[in-house]
């Protein structure tokens, strides 16, 4: 398989075990939101920014699950899906400040991140987002910077619940990049601090700290990993304990298992301290619920020698 790292939202602490898998699955949400940006081709590859192979292809997989009844039929119009050259600094930014604040409340709100994420080469205690349109030169003017997440999450976010997924990197993304000082972790540990520490949010990362993440053509005929596994677990797999509904803390046991054993170890998903473990993700909880308003609210690669993510 081909290899991507995927240290953007990581934490240094690891959560806690999960073993809730009997719990009883928290009611779903009135409302529901999405934001699915995945990253695979950018316009300035070529000049030490590597083009990846599979991150659109998670990004639409995980569209198709949201759209489904399965995944809880999310209106199309409350899912903002960037690929590719949708996914410009502009439309990232308009996707997280203005589409989101829709959502209420008592509303459900996902996001899925796929594609490259790194330090800024002119201050590299800056991390950003890479988009379509992102100039390794000019980070600061043409990326999205990481501590915006921490924003969103705390001023423009009104709903309570948010599941976050994340199949990103740090520094792995350039050609030739050494690999990222463990402890530069800190500062997404900044970013999410506030966040993780909501009581009915969950964020879910594809990797451990500096870890590589693999991508290859033999998981569902081209995906990360991460995604494949976490596709096959919100489609039942993940259903511990035969209740019909998989949570976030089954899923995140399921996804942890798979993805380490698939990899020998190589890679092992983390959720952020705080897990929100009874959140509905999947299944019997979400079919025949209210569906989300659409109205405007009031106010390195092993052996292929593919990139790195």
């Amino acid at each position: 398989p081909t290899r991507r790292s995927s240290d953007l939202l990581e934490t240094e602490q690891k959560a806690p075990p999960v073993h809730h898998a009997s719990s009883t699955p928290d009611r779903p949400a009135a409302g529901k939101f999405a934001v699915i940006i995945g990253v695979a081709r950018y316009q300035n590859s070529g000049s030490g920014l590597a083009n990846l192979q599979f991150a659109d292809r998670d990004a639409e997989g995980f569209r198709d699950f949201l759209l489904s009844s399965e995944g809880g039929s999310f209106p199309k119009a409350n899912v903002r899906v960037l690929l590719n050259e949708e996914a410009t600094a502009q439309n990232v930014r308009s996707a997280f400040y203005t589409f989101l604040t829709q959502a209420q409340p008592a509303d459900e709100v996902v996001i899925y991140i796929a594609g490259h994420g790194a330090p800024d080469p002119n201050d590299p205690r800056n991390l950003y987002l890479l988009t379509y349109d992102t100039k390794l030169d000019d980070m600061g003017g043409t990326a999205f910077p990481m501590r915006q997440i921490q924003d969103v999450f705390a001023n423009v976010l009104k709903a309570k619940r948010v599941v976050t997924f994340a199949d990103t990197c740090h520094s792995f993304g350039f050609s030739g990049a050494r690999r990222g000082k463990k402890n530069s972790n800190n500062l997404v540990n900044q970013y999410l601090a506030h966040y993780a520490n909501d009581a009915d949010r969950a964020v879910i990362t594809a990797s451990d700290i500096s870890q590589l993440s693999y991508e290859s053509d033999q998981f569902g005929g081209g995906h990360g990993v991460f995604t494949y596994y976490l596709l096959k677990g919100l489609h039942g797999e993940a259903d511990a304990n035969k209740d019909g509904t998989v949570t976030a803390g089954e899923l995140f046991a399921y996804v942890r298992d798979n993805v380490a054993k698939a990899t020998s170890g190589n890679q092992s998903p983390m959720a952020v301290p705080g897990l929100a473990e009874r959140i509905p993700l999947s299944g019997a909880a979400l079919r025949n619920t209210t569906r989300g308003r659409t109205e405007t609210p009031a106010s390195s690669r092993d052996k292929s020698g593919a990139p790195l993510r």
